[in-house]
Formats: C-alpha cells, structure tokens, sequence
C-alpha cells in the first residue's frame, strides 16, 4: 500500500455479533470522545448516494428479490457484517474505540443451513421478506422427458459441494487520499477490478468520474475473493478520507479475512441421468440449490456458470437445469477460482463414474463414448450461456486426445495389477479421473495503450492487474514480438486509472485472452508509425522494413537501420499526423466475439491408510489444453496452483456456522488449508488446441488446475475403499464413517 508518511489515519470496523437482527440503536458517544478519535461512522452519517445498497454486478429477470448491501448495516444479515466504522490516530486506538461501542440488537430468524432454509424451515433471512428464495431459474434443450422415458435406465444421484473461501496471503486494504484542492480522489485498493471500483466509486460519493483515480498494486493472491466489484469498505475508507480530509488508510487483518470476506459456492444437486445400455448419456436433468449468502451483489452468475457448464465436454442432447438461489444468514459468496466450474465438473464427473458403476463399465470406456468428437466443432450444448447472449458453443478442443494422453500417462490398463499386489499387503490404493471443459477470455472488453519511450523502452499499460499470475512476462512477450523488442525492455503496468482509465480486471481464466490480444493490437498500430516514421526518415518504402533488435532495418541493406529510440525522439518532436496524437503510442480496445473453451483431463492414484483413513496422493497427472503456450513456465505455475486449490478443498477447506450463525472456523486452527509437503508433484501434459476466435489463438490457464481436482481425487478415492462418495470436502474421519456403513 502507498506510504502516506505520518498524516495518514486509520480505520477499523465494529462488526456484528449476530447473524441475523434488526439494529436499535448504536451508542458510541464515549468513542467520539476518546482521544486519537476523530470520527464515528453509522448509516445515518453517510450521505443519501452513498447509503444506497451497493449494485448488482450481474442482473438478471429470474432474480424476484434482489437484495444487496448498504455500506453500513441497519439490518444485520451476517455476522462480521460492518455496523460502524472508527477512524482514529492509530489502528489501535480506532479498535480501543470500537470496543465501547454499545449496540441495541433485536434478534430476528436465521436462515443457516441451505436445504433447511430452502424448504421454508428456517429464515428467512431478511426482515419483511415471505422467503428465503433469491430465483428460480431453468434452462433445457432437446426433450428430456422422452429421453428419459425410452432411456435403458435411469440413474439418480445426490451431490454436495460446502463452503470454503479464498485466502490470499495478502488481505484486503485499501488506502484513500483526498485532495481538497483539485478535487481528486486518489485509492490505492487491493482489489482485481480497480477500474470497475473507479466507476462505482463515482455512484457512491457523487463524484466526476475523471475526478478519481484507482490504483491496484501487485496482488498478494486474490483467488476470487479480491473480485468483489465492492466490499463495504472499499466506499468507507474514501468516504472518511474526503470528510476527514487526511489519507485515511484500513488494512484488514486475518481476523476479519475470516470473518467477513466472501466464500466460495455450496450447492446441493439432484441429478438424475437416462441411459443407455452401451453407457450413452440420452438425458440428463438437474435441480440444484444455491447459497447466496446474505446478498446476491453478483446476481446470479455462480449458480448460472454452474447450470450453464453441467454438460461438460460430453455430448449429450436432452438436458434440463434447474436452480434455486437461497439467501441464507452468512457471509456473501463471490466468484473463487473457477467460479463454479469445479463444482459443474464435480457433477458430471460423479454422474459419469456413477453410470460406469451402474452399468459395470470401464470409467474412462464411459468418457470416451460421451466426449463431443473432436470432428463436431463447434459444438453447441444448447445450454443458455452464463456471460452475454446466445448459448453455450465450444469452439475447439481434443477431449478425446487428452484422456489418452493422461491414461497412459497415469498406467490406467495395468492398475489393477498394481492394486492387487497392494491389497495383499493390507494397503488400500484407487485410481481416479476427471475430464473438464472451462470458458475463458470472456469479456466484455479490455485496453492497452503501447508506446515507444525515447530511451527505446516499451511502455504497455493495461487495466487489469496482477495477483501473481505472470502479466508482466506474458504481455512483455507480446508487445516485444510484434516490435522486435527484447521483453526485459518492455515495461508492462496493470490496474492504473491513470493509464487506462476504462476495463474490468483480472479474473474468468482472460488476461491472456482479452489483455492480450489487446497488447496485440496496440502494438501492431504502434509498428505500423514506427514503420511509416522510418520509411520518411530513411526515404524507402515502409514495406521494405522489418523491426528487428530494437531498429527499423532495411530488408536488402541491414546498415540502413534506426533505432526505436531515435524514432521515438523524432516522433515526439515533430507535429503528429493529422487525428494522431505525438510520439509513437496507441490505444487499442478488443472486444471478444467468441468464448474459448480451455479442456484438459486429470488422474491420480491415492492410497487410504485402512487405520486411520488418512490419504496419501502417490500421483497425480494434469493435461490441459489452453491453445499456444504464451510461457510454459507460467501456465505449469497456474496449473500447479490449482491443483493445490483443488487439493484443498477436496480433504480440508470448509466454512462452518453454528445453528445460531456464529462462523466456528474463524482461525488456521479450525479452518484447515494443506502444507507444501501435503501437495504431490503434478505430471504436467500440455496440449495446443488453438482457439479460432483470436489471433493469438490463446485459451485461458488461470484456473484450469483446479476444476477437475476434487473430481479426480474423489473418483480415486471410491475406487480404494469401495464406498460411494458424492460431496466434499471428505474427512478421514468422513470417510471412515462412510467406510462403517457399508
């Protein structure tokens, strides 16, 4: 975070107690008057713009009760929910403060648990409100029905997918300066949307737009959790810093990471399958609930990437989806890497390892009958799309290829040697697999401004900002081809209003995709002056040119050259054509026509202690297809990453409320996330399906790891200890409960 020197002051936020009440009255009369406090914030102090619930990120008709967050609460909805905020000398004095708070409660009905409150037993979880139902929603394509009805057998199963939540190394903070003079307002803010913050910043505080500018850093991680649009705080802390007029700074803590900041998805499926003797999938029909959380800030585009990817990389022409969205008295879920995807892919894959198991079929037989034929592209799903218009279409892929290629990769044919010797020495191993399809490089738009420095540097800027998946090296490769510039002299900056004043950010697998083919296209403008410069200079014609080592060089007389950076001065010291601006720069927005679809299939083999249950990872193989490989040594890291995730949420992450609403895993003691020495080496396969919808051909890789992970490991798992096993996270204690019932 910028270092505002000694006038900078400190927030900190009195939270509530209770999931879910109706606040009173506050007194905090004695914080006002302690010493170091210069200011108390309730819902009543903030102007009329800025005690507006916070916007739907993604609205949508099926949505019957919108309910989104005021920045200060008058009706807690969750526990950790912001009350009151305290601006003080020192954070420690503004926590002191906090403390003598006192705070009228009037409890209201919690909705906690999600089938419970769905089926109208608890809750609801707002005031005034008949239920707890957020939307309903359904989407079908072909006639499942009479699929069902001439299917050779129908098979049902229930899924379950609990809480986790992202944690970054790196918590939230933002930092907000206000400059009474000019009338700007400078936030530095650890979020992966800082120009989406600009824009509501502006709503929020009645400001011009052109009047705020919105820096995001280098991320310590943000895994979806930075990808909220807008905390409360993040319109608190520039609000005090306006009134104040000090630089008013909060940083949150892990206490309040875990407290507060959004969780990832829970769902509940019933999944019922048609089927055909062979394994053939006729029909596939889904009814799911959802778990908003107390808000739904981003409409409804989980449940949706959930609903919308069910079909996987499996052509199956009858499937109906149906949702629910349930408000329930906990933190809000947001996007968390991957969205939804592991949990779409979770289903399916359970689904088709129940088929195998129904039917007595070879589990990989069953995958290769259902994949989309690598001949049938592009191949609609019929599926309505969870981004823009129009229906899911996947544009290219190898599903078939990959699986091959990750069978014998793994030794799928001679497992079942290598379990049998196993067994004989009382040790108990399983074999898994999961296949996966992921929409990447969504939209709706990015920019990227290039220009040539006259110290021959290359200066590229882009909206969106790095939470440690590479940007730099990636989009310095771009630029630096297209220039004939070596990549160390490519200066990349991301998440800086001040440069690109208008995108979104990182998340959705799209940085590769979207910011750059944007670098592409500003860099090509770029060369296309740099050519047309020289080509006056040199008097020859611009076709005669290549860039090359940081010159313009004359194809039949490489003496005759320029270097980018003479260029760069003569360029910035004569007039600009007509409609151009001076020097050698571009801007270019690029807007995608078409979703690419990333696949790839992971296997594992896992050995369960018959004691104890504990479970052991003895390999695990990951292949993946992203189209061409930017930088290998990053797309393995994304990978890798992911993997780890997965990993994570399939044996230790997950998010407990007691029956009153009170968060029981609020530290790293209760609240579980793997060690290093816990995570395999991932066999690493890479495939190049390139994408037909963009020049670079690109797919994205940031969250490709994780999808199939909790799939792969739990199909493993069953196939060691031979019970059925459809939810995560999966205990040893679980499992051995399981393991007894048989």
């Amino acid at each position: 975070m910028d270092d505002l020197g000694g006038d900078a002051v400190h927030a900190a936020f009195l939270r509530s107690a209770h999931a879910h009440a109706r606040i009173r009255a506050i007194d905090a009369e004695a914080a006002r008057r302690m010493d170091g406090v210069l200011a108390v914030y309730t819902l009543a102090d903030l102007p009329a713009t800025a005690r507006e619930p916070l916007p739907i990120l993604y609205p949508n008709a099926a949505i019957t009760q919108p309910q989104t967050p005021p920045p200060l609460a008058g009706e807690a909805c969750y526990v950790g929910q912001p009350l009151v905020m305290v601006v003080a000398e020192t954070r420690a004095i503004a926590e002191d403060a906090i403390d003598t708070i006192e705070v009228g409660y009037d409890l209201l009905p919690v909705a906690i648990d999600l089938a419970e409150t769905a089926a109208g037993r608890q809750g609801p979880a707002h005031d005034g409100a008949a239920d707890s139902i957020a939307a309903h929603y359904s989407d079908e394509c072909g006639d499942v029905e009479e699929a069902m009805r001439t299917a050779d057998h129908v098979l049902e199963l229930v899924v379950v997918a609990e809480r986790a939540s992202g944690q970054p190394l790196e918590g939230r903070g933002v930092v907000a300066r206000w400059d009474a003079d000019t009338g700007r307002l400078a936030v530095t803010d650890s979020t992966q949307l800082p120009l989406q913050v600009r824009v509501l910043l502006a709503r929020a505080l009645g400001l011009d737009l052109d009047h705020i500018d919105v820096h995001s850093p280098d991320l310590g991680g943000g895994f979806g959790t930075k990808s909220f649009r807008l905390y409360p705080e993040e319109v608190l802390v520039p609000f005090a810093a306006m009134r104040l007029a000090r630089p008013v700074k909060w940083i949150e803590d892990r206490a309040e990471h875990l407290l507060a900041a959004a969780h990832q998805r829970s769902q509940i499926h019933q999944v019922r399958l048609g089927v055909g003797r062979d394994g053939r999938i006729r029909a596939l029909d889904v009814e799911f609930l959802h778990d908003m959380g107390a808000y739904c800030q981003f409409g409804l585009l989980i449940p949706l990437v959930t609903a919308s990817g069910l079909a996987g990389p499996y052509a199956i022409g009858n499937v109906r989806v149906r949702f629910r969205a349930v408000y329930t008295n906990t933190v809000q879920v947001s996007p968390y890497r991957g969205s939804s995807a592991p949990f779409s892919t979770f289903v399916m894959e359970r689904a088709i390892d129940h088929v195998a198991r129904a039917l007595g079929l070879d589990r990989a037989l069953v995958r290769r009958r259902n994949f989309v034929p690598r001949d049938a592209f592009p191949h609609d799903t019929g599926l309505r799309a969870a981004f823009g218009d129009g229906t899911v279409t996947y544009d290219s892929g190898d599903y078939s290829g990959g699986l091959e290629a990750v069978l014998t990769a793994i030794g799928w044919r001679d497992f079942p040697e290598a379990k049998a010797r196993a067994a004989g020495q009382g040790r108990l191993l399983g074999i898994g697999l999961a296949a996966y399809v992921e929409a990447t490089g969504i939209g709706p738009y990015e920019s990227a401004r290039v220009r040539i420095d006259p110290n021959g540097s290359v200066q590229v800027a882009v909206g969106s900002p790095s939470s440690g998946q590479g940007h730099e090296t990636v989009l310095a490769a771009v630029a630096g081809r297209v220039l004939g510039v070596d990549p160390e002299r490519v200066v990349v900056t991301g998440g800086d209003s001040r440069q690109i004043p208008y995108g979104y950010g990182t998340y959705g697998s799209r940085t590769a995709v979207v910011c750059g083919n944007a670098v592409l296209l500003a860099a090509r403008a770029v060369a296309g002056q740099a050519l047309a410069l020289a080509a006056a200079t040199l008097r020859v014609p611009a076709d005669e040119l290549v860039l090359d080592e940081g010159l313009v060089r004359h194809t039949g007389d490489p003496h005759r050259a320029i270097p980018l950076a003479v260029l760069a001065q003569i360029a910035v010291a004569a007039p600009p054509p007509p409609g151009a601006d001076p020097g050698l720069s571009a801007l270019r927005t690029y807007v995608p026509r078409t979703t690419p679809y990333a696949s790839g299939a992971h296997a594992c083999v896992v050995e369960v202690d018959p004691a104890t249950f504990d479970m052991r990872i003895l390999r695990y193989v990951a292949q993946h297809d992203c189209g061409p490989v930017l930088n290998p040594m990053i797309v393995e890291g994304q990978v890798v990453g992911g993997v780890a995730h997965g990993i994570a949420e399939t044996f230790y992450e997950r998010r407990v409320y007691d029956p009153s609403g009170r968060p029981v895993t609020r530290n790293f003691h209760d609240y579980l996330m793997p060690y290093a020495t816990e995570i395999p080496r991932v066999e690493l396969l890479h495939a190049e399906t390139p994408a037909p919808g963009n020049e670079l051909g690109v797919k994205g890789a940031g969250e490709a790891g994780i999808i199939p992970v909790s799939a792969a490991i739990i199909s493993a798992l069953e196939d060691a200890v031979g019970v059925v096993i459809n939810r995560t996270p999966m205990t040893p204690q679980e499992l051995f409960h399981a393991s007894a019932r048989c």
